[in-house]
């Protein structure tokens, strides 16, 4: 009787066990619960309604680091297998139904993928995945991939794209990955245009990728001059800039000349030498005779006058009206730095003072220190040290991204690098805050702000990437946030947006939220060894040494 309940336990408990794998069928379990990269910067999201897998990573020192994705983890049903999706995918189910017809029509790369794996990444950033169970039934998602830093144009990151992905089983020419990218970016309005959003065959879809080249009489511009300067041209993004013009440049009145299209292409948005507003960028197209098109946006901007750094009137004061700091009343706290062929601003806090002492921090900016003359002996009056400067300096660019070189050691202070975009009612005068009446408004357009005790804090949300440069400077890059600040931002840690001045003779230099769409007409800027040092805390010996400044349009 014993063994009789014995084998009634034993059976029923194998019976249970074989459910998930289908024991007496093949199985169709195609789950997908992990799926990871090398140098992925996080774990991997998953939105199972969606179909959709989004991953991370920092951004690349060179376009080569990208080329490919190598899996370093994966976790599959048991009996499944995992592949790429060749077919090109135009338009997405709405239900279930619409899912599982679908991923019975695509064709499938013939290579399984596996730990190692690689999968050559297309630029629109984008590839599809399909789990295929024991009994043959699949499972598709679409994989996103960001990389820090990347801006990508609107016909890279369009659903219809194809995947463009492949598997890497032998060596593939960097060439050969950027051909295919570039069509797959330039026939995505082709396709979905058409009336039919059909899910082409196996055997056309490879068709379709094996002329993925570009040929002649693909529309393309291929080179420009905007403003006099030779425009650097991104065929795969669609982006056209020049980053270098004249200080001050009007960007609303740029002229476009010299513009060379390939064979049998034009465009009808461009007339040569007439004016462009291209401050906040312009979009064209360009059409060949068979009637393909591609899209492209056109920007221009210029860098902040001496923001290398290297002019210098003397060995305290950087040469020109467009930078200060606050030497002038305060000693020796901002002075020129020179290393071999480095040449920078080093900032340092120190006590200061014989009779009264008070601390002050290293620091530079974009403005005019004590415009009206206060005296030292009165500074004492003044509780926050920023109603002593006139921050903010004419400027009408609207970059997307800062970088500084730099280097921190602050022995447990944090300094403090940002750059606010404004919009100033006030116009005469420059502008300048000292004569401020109570009716004009400085409204906030952009900030990007770094605030941390070490030169490789990831936390602040501006910061894109942090890497280090040939001469040992760290290279900060932060994205421009247009609009209300991102949350967590040091920005809402300071008295810029209080209207409140702590003396009442101090310069009202606050801000109001605005939407990001006004245009810019100021510029702030400002470094500092000490974050706090305006209201004059922080610690002795805290140095910030800054090489370079550039912004990116």
């Amino acid at each position: 009787m014993m063994y009789k309940w014995l084998y009634l336990f034993l059976s029923v408990f194998f019976l249970s066990c074989s459910m998930n794998i289908d024991e007496f069928d093949e199985s169709h379990y195609r789950n997908l619960s992990n799926l990871h990269f090398e140098n992925q910067k996080g774990n991997t999201q998953f939105f199972e309604d969606e179909h959709l897998i989004k991953v991370s990573f920092p951004e690349a020192d060179s376009k080569v680091e990208y080329d490919y994705l190598v899996i370093d983890s994966l976790d599959i049903s048991a009996f499944s297998n995992l592949y790429l999706v060749e077919t090109k995918i135009k338009t997405l189910p709405e239900d279930s139904l619409g899912w599982d017809s679908l991923s019975r029509e695509v064709s499938l790369d013939s290579d399984r993928l596996k730990i190692s794996s690689k999968i050559m990444l297309p630029v629109s950033r984008e590839f599809w995945i399909a789990v295929v169970a024991e009994n043959g039934s699949r499972s598709l998602w679409k994989v996103q991939v960001k990389i820090d830093g990347e801006v990508l144009s609107s016909s890279s990151t369009s659903l219809s794209s194809s995947s463009s992905a492949k598997v890497n089983s032998s060596s593939s020419s960097k060439q050969g990955s950027s051909s295919s990218a570039v069509s797959s970016s330039s026939s995505v309005k082709d396709e979905s245009s058409s009336s039919s959003a059909q899910t082409g065959s196996s055997s056309s879809t490879k068709q379709e990728d094996s002329s993925s080249s570009v040929e002649v009489g693909d529309p393309q511009i291929l080179s420009m001059v905007i403003g006099g300067e030779n425009a650097v041209i991104d065929q795969e993004s669609g982006r056209i800039t020049v980053q270098n013009l004249p200080f001050l440049s009007d960007l609303k009145a740029l002229t476009i000349s010299e513009c060379v299209f390939s064979e049998g292409s034009s465009s009808a948005d461009i007339n040569e030498n007439d004016l462009f507003d291209l401050s906040r960028g312009l979009s064209v197209t360009v059409e060949n005779e068979s009637g393909k098109t591609k899209e492209y946006t056109i920007k221009a901007g210029y860098q902040y006058a001496n923001s290398n750094f290297n002019s210098w009137a003397d060995d305290y004061a950087l040469k020109g009206t467009y930078w200060d700091n606050g030497n002038n009343d305060f000693g020796e706290i901002t002075e020129k730095y020179t290393n071999n062929e480095t040449v920078g601003v080093k900032m340092e806090s120190k006590k200061l003072g014989f009779i009264v002492t008070k601390f002050a921090s290293g620091n530079l900016f974009t403005g005019v220190f004590n415009p009206k003359g206060v005296s030292a002996i009165n500074m004492t009056g003044y509780d926050n040290g920023n109603e002593l400067i006139d921050f903010g300096m004419l400027f009408t660019g609207r970059p997307e991204y800062v970088e500084v070189d730099f280097t921190y050691s602050g022995g447990g202070d944090s300094c403090d690098i940002y750059i606010v975009l404004e919009n100033r009612t006030l116009t005469e005068n420059q502008g300048m805050n000292q004569y401020r009446s109570s009716s004009d408004v400085n409204t906030l357009v952009a900030s990007a702000w770094y605030r941390a005790t070490t030169d490789e804090d990831l936390s602040n949300p501006d910061v894109v990437s942090i890497t280090t440069n040939d001469l040992g400077f760290k290279t900060l890059r932060m994205k421009l946030q247009y609009g209300t600040p991102l949350e967590g931002s040091p920005i809402y840690d300071t008295v810029i947006f209080s209207d409140q001045l702590q003396n009442g003779k101090g310069i009202d230099n606050h801000l109001v939220q605005g939407t990001g769409e006004e245009d810019v007409t100021h510029i702030r800027m400002a470094m500092a060894s000490s974050a706090k040092g305006d209201i004059y805390k922080g610690t002795v010996g805290a140095t910030l040494i800054v090489d370079d400044l550039r912004l990116i349009y």
